[in-house]
């Protein structure tokens, strides 16, 4: 399986390739939103591990991106998954 990570955070980044490619995924990272929805284009990601808060495009602006192109395409969706490390009652979304 191969996993996009958008993740600005450094060690979030290590921490998370590290875990992921220990059991056997390939990974692929980008570190802000735009860069996500560009790697996108091109095929070969299984899931994305979308971090909501980033520099440039955060995360939510570029899954509805992904999300409109996939429906503009009829390109199969690739599963998002967010992540933030803001997991108090008033940070939620949506």
């Amino acid at each position: 399986m191969c996993i996009l990570l958008a993740e600005d955070n450094a060690v979030n980044q290590t921490l998370a390739l590290s875990l992921l490619e220990k059991v056997g995924h390939q990974m692929e990272l980008v570190d802000d939103g735009g860069a996500a929805v560009e790697r996108l284009e091109r095929e070969g990601i299984d899931l994305v591990l979308m971090d909501v808060q980033m520099p440039t495009m955060d995360g939510l602006e570029a899954t509805r991106r992904i999300w409109l192109r996939e429906a503009e395409t009829g390109h199969e969706p690739v599963p998002i998954v967010a992540m933030t490390a803001h997991a108090l009652k008033g940070d939620r979304y949506g």
